[in-house]
């Protein structure tokens, strides 16, 4: 009975120990960063068509609402900017008040698609994140 015990409890810590842990990338930057991620122009990356949770700051002068886009810079590095697309099926009041300035940053959960964008005549990959659940997107006060 003990031994049963023992491997129960092995199988419990390998399970604790191989279990994801969803954690936020901190801004473009970050994405840009990560190992899936980084890389060169004209090549898809790894992160492309998986989910991914991108936490931004808001500074109300780095966000760009369009239809149902939203461009936000990073605001570090105002020549990198992260766009977000919502679907149809989420309303747009949940993002029309992004560049409120009471909001200091977001989280959103979508999927990463990549495309080549030039800085200064310099090929950069970027991404949009495509977010098609409203539980998927929040716009935080602190």
């Amino acid at each position: 009975m003990k031994f049963i015990f023992n491997i129960l409890v092995v199988i419990l810590f390998i399970g604790i120990g191989c279990t994801p842990k969803q954690t936020s990338i901190k801004g473009l930057a970050g994405l840009l960063a990560t190992k899936d991620c980084k890389g060169s122009c004209a090549k898809i990356m790894a992160c492309e068509g998986k989910e991914k949770t991108i936490e931004m700051q808001l500074v109300g002068d780095n966000i760009l609402i369009s239809g149902n886009t939203l461009f936000v810079r990073d605001p570090d590095n105002y020549e990198y900017t992260l766009r977000i697309d919502f679907g149809e099926n989420i309303p747009q009041d949940s993002y029309a008040d992004a560049k409120n300035l009471k909001y200091k940053r977001m989280i959103v959960t979508g999927t990463i698609e990549g495309y080549d964008m030039y800085v200064h005549e310099k090929c950069v990959r970027s991404y949009i994140v495509k977010v098609v659940k409203q539980e998927n997107f929040k716009l935080m006060e602190n």
